[in-house]
């Protein structure tokens, strides 16, 4: 079984960090990766992540319409053809020290039993478990962890080490993006390393797209509008007219209802053309990963109706 998952994590994780400018270990779900993936490399670097058996990573929604943590770790980690029963997992994740963990409780709070009763001590109670999750989607729960942990967002010399590497490898001068955090239209987005890298192409272009929020958030458009024209082959138009009008619309609609996530059975009354994306593609859910990804898009929606 420690075979099986460190192989599944070996390949599924060694490209996760692909951008050698970006920082790893960032965010909720980086973090519970990089566990993970440190857990799965035979380097002696981690010795304290190694003195679990086994780490399971998990995503909320893999325990979905699952009767049990065993099942889940079958059809989401083990190959088709591994033939550990059900059972024998359970048996397994009794007798080992194991780490459990549970990415976006918050994309799920109220639809997994296994789930509430893993948090309230109910299910493995004397393993380890580590569930991450947004904010206030765990509070009436807290009393139930020995411990707690927030992400926070980069300060000022992280911010200013992320725009350095990504100016090394652009080869480019680093002064422009150095000057970014004076103006006042970013300064609350430069603690994301998401949102820094978004305004970092929009300074590439020209430095007067933030001269005004409104002026940002349509320059991310256009370069978006302008991205997906030429990997589809689509004129810009028909872009906006066929995919980016509806999205901006799921979103304004998911803003309205305070919800983080769109699952793909939202997309049921949108144009054509969006739907058949999303099924190009297997997964059942689409996150904006930060808020401010979600308001770019609802601002785009506020840009059409103006």
């Amino acid at each position: 079984l420690q075979y099986e998952l460190r192989t599944y994590y070996e390949d599924k994780m060694e490209f996760v960090y692909t951008i050698p400018w970006l920082p790893t270990e960032r965010g909720k779900s980086t973090l519970c990766q990089a566990l993970t993936y440190a857990w799965s490399l035979p380097s002696g670097e981690t010795e304290n992540i190694k003195s679990f058996d086994l780490v399971i990573l998990l995503h909320a929604g893999d325990l979905r319409g699952q009767d049990s943590v065993a099942e889940a770790i079958k059809k989401h980690l083990l190959p088709i053809d591994c033939d550990v029963t059900s059972r024998q997992l359970e048996e397994v994740l009794q007798a080992k020290n194991v780490l459990l963990i549970v990415d976006a409780f918050d994309e799920a709070p109220n639809e997994h039993e296994i789930l509430h009763q893993l948090i309230e001590g109910k299910l493995l109670k004397h393993k380890t478990v580590l569930i991450t999750s947004r904010h206030n989607f765990l509070q009436n729960k807290l009393s139930h962890f020995h411990s707690t942990a927030a992400v926070e967002g980069c300060n000022y010399r992280e911010q200013l080490e992320h725009v350095k590497r990504y100016a090394e490898h652009k080869k480019i001068d680093s002064a422009p993006f150095e000057s970014l955090f004076a103006v006042k239209n970013v300064q609350d987005l430069c603690n994301n390393p998401l949102n820094l890298t978004l305004v970092c192409l929009l300074i590439e272009e020209d430095t007067q797209l933030l001269n005004s929020r409104t002026a940002l958030y349509t320059s991310i458009h256009n370069i978006i509008n302008r991205k997906a024209s030429e990997r589809m082959h689509l004129t810009p138009a028909e872009v906006e007219e066929s995919l980016l009008r509806p999205l901006y619309r799921l979103a304004f609609e998911a803003n309205q209802k305070n919800e983080t996530v769109i699952r793909e059975g939202s997309f049921k009354n949108v144009e054509h053309n969006v739907v058949k994306l999303v099924k190009q593609t297997p997964f059942d859910r689409s996150a904006f990963i930060v808020a401010t990804l979600r308001e770019i898009h609802v601002k785009g929606l506020h840009l059409e109706m103006t």
